[in-house]
């Protein structure tokens, strides 16, 4: 935990740096993305639940082959 605690502050003190060029990015966009808003809501909602039952199976499956293998 020590070893990540530092690089992890620093990630979460300096988060404004990493998220400032994507929300320029949108902004000089909006006209774009106006016509194409209810798409990406779409797709935003479809990949969102495929992760999540993705991940979901992952980590059953992995619990199943380690709870296997203690046994």
């Amino acid at each position: 935990m020590e070893q990540v605690e530092e690089v992890g502050n620093w990630l979460t003190s300096n988060m404004a740096l990493f998220f400032v060029p994507a929300g320029v990015a949108l902004m000089t966009n909006f006209d774009l993305l106006a016509d194409y808003w209810w798409q990406l809501l779409v797709i935003t909602f479809i990949t969102t639940i495929i992760m999540m039952v993705s991940v979901g199976k992952i980590v059953q499956f992995i619990k199943l082959k380690t709870r296997g293998d203690k046994e």
